[in-house]
């Protein structure tokens, strides 16, 4: 909001409507800023909180190793395969595919989950029982660390 004050102010001086125009733009700019500020944060907590549960955070661990903080099977950002989960050419690209995960997983944009899944069906998909999971343990971890419920919908966590 410091960002818009000065813009704000200028909006109530005598000016042209081209220059009034472009202090609009600048005021648009700096909110679809803020709030992909405000939706990365989000996504990050998330992205960190899986990854603490995934034992990134443990020296020599699979996550670790493969500079994987949520431990992908498989990731447009990886640089190859390695115990079966994907693996980074460093934790910066790491982080960013975890993040991109959570974010196409709760916009819509992945064919595995949709926004409308609550945390507990989306662990399910995640971390099924089938792979040696606890997808219920891992979606009450998660959800006590953000302070929601198992049952938000992903969508809301954006």
């Amino acid at each position: 909001l410091a960002k818009i004050k000065p813009f704000i102010s200028k909006l109530s001086e005598p000016l042209p409507v081209d220059t009034k125009i472009n202090i609009l733009l600048n005021i648009i700019k700096a909110l679809k800023s803020a709030i992909e500020l405000l939706t990365k944060s989000r996504i990050r907590k998330w992205a960190e909180v899986m990854s603490e549960f995934e034992g990134f955070g443990i020296q020599g661990s699979v996550a670790q190793r493969n500079k994987n903080p949520l431990n992908l099977r498989w990731s447009r950002y990886q640089f190859g395969v390695r115990d079966g989960f994907a693996f980074f050419a460093d934790v910066a690209t790491g982080w960013k595919a975890a993040e991109f995960q959570l974010q196409i997983a709760a916009d819509g944009r992945s064919k595995y989950y949709w926004p409308t899944m609550t945390l507990a069906s989306f662990f399910t998909v995640y971390a099924p029982r089938y792979d040696n999971n606890q997808p219920d343990k891992y979606a009450q971890y998660v959800a006590g660390r953000l302070g929601v419920s198992v049952d938000v919908q992903i969508k809301t966590l954006l």
